[in-house]
């Protein structure tokens, strides 16, 4: 039931760099199996962009000494300068869990929109994330999701998400995710949502169930399963070296427990560790659910993660009229070769090199 459906063509050139011989360059259009929507696939052309993923690592590291000066989330000052809930909400003012601390955004994006700062570290290396604190992180996030709706039953949709270092869009340094809620759907959920229903409708079957059998068939996309939870590349990505993770049987937040979280968190860890050596320092992740009230499986809880351009002084960013107006989607890569680099991240071997 499941279809991967692709098309390639070519754009010919002659070719300066290669004494102006006539050239064909091979582009595929890969077409996602769930929802209408296609996505370029250029085989190869990460070795010409790998210049612009590699970050300047001394202006990091100023970055973060001088963000250290006036970080609003380090400990000596986080009671002082962030925000607290209104009493109503948090009567405590800030939700702790272990050494996460989830504070309401200072410029909120929803009209409910909360920060967790994941360590009392100013900074961490991608491949210096611990479990602990992810999950402490998720579980902090789960209970802010779960006060908002208890006090407020018409906000029904929540995401959580992730921005780091500034070529993600992040402002701030210190190690964080963000956690929105919202009356209406957001964008991308809800089309997953209802392409789900649509698919369980015409088929008797669950699509995440089908695509996560089709996938283990296939093999070239399927990483592993971490306890109950499956990990793949997208056949149709929407961003650089894009991981996925799926929750079978699991529609909403509130039906994970702790050690689901503990195995996202993993699966998370193992990814930033395989982008930190592919020289990555930067990235987005999604976390998304089922709105709070929906009474169908058809849609799982799911984790999008992908790589942005590195930092540095002469930047350029990954996103441009093509993706942020246009809405294509263009990919360095074939997802199957992300797959087969990123899966020794996690098995058993490598975990253990993994900071915990």
């Amino acid at each position: 039931m499941i279809q991967f459906t692709s098309t390639t063509k070519n754009a010919s050139l002659q070719n300066p760099l290669k004494a102006f011989e006539l050239e064909n360059q091979p582009i595929e259009h890969r077409k996602d199996p769930l929802l209408d929507r296609w996505a370029v696939v250029l085989r190869g052309r990460m070795n010409y962009v790998k210049r612009y993923i590699e970050s300047d690592e001394a202006l990091v590291r100023s970055n973060v000494e001088e963000s250290s000066k006036t970080c609003p989330f380090c400990p000596t000052v986080i009671e002082k300068r962030a925000p607290r809930f209104p009493n109503d909400l948090v009567p405590e003012g800030t939700i702790r869990v272990g050494e996460a601390t989830c504070v309401p955004s200072l410029f909120a994006h929803q009209e409910f929109n909360a920060v967790v700062v994941l360590t009392e570290r100013h900074f961490l290396n991608l491949n210096e994330f611990s479990q602990s604190a992810l999950v402490d992180g998720f579980k902090a996030a789960a209970i802010y999701i779960q006060k908002v709706s208890a006090r407020h039953p018409e906000v029904k949709h929540a995401a959580i998400i992730m921005n780091f270092l500034p070529p993600a869009g992040s402002t701030i340094v210190h190690p964080h995710i963000q956690v929105l809620a919202s009356h209406r759907p957001f964008a991308y959920p809800s089309r997953l949502e209802d392409a789900s229903k649509r698919y369980l409708d015409a088929n008797g079957s669950n699509y995440w169930e089908d695509l996560i059998n089709t996938e283990m068939d296939h093999g070239e996309r399927y990483i592993c399963r971490l306890g109950s939870i499956d990990w793949i590349t997208p056949y149709a990505p929407v961003g650089l070296n894009e991981i996925n993770a799926v929750a079978l049987g699991r529609a909403k937040f509130k039906a994970l427990s702790e050690k689901n979280w503990k195995e996202i968190a993993d699966g998370i860890r193992y990814t930033l560790a395989f982008y930190h050596d592919q020289g990555i320092r930067s990235f987005n992740a999604l976390l998304y659910s089922s709105a709070i009230d929906s009474k169908s499986d058809a849609l799982c809880v799911g984790l999008k993660i992908v790589s942005r351009y590195g930092y540095r002084t002469r930047y350029v960013s990954d996103v441009w009229s093509l993706q942020y107006l246009l809405d294509e989607r263009e990919i360095y890569e074939s997802p199957e070769i992300v797959c087969a680099t990123a899966k020794p991240y996690f098995n058993s071997k490598t975990e253990r090199q993994v900071a915990v």
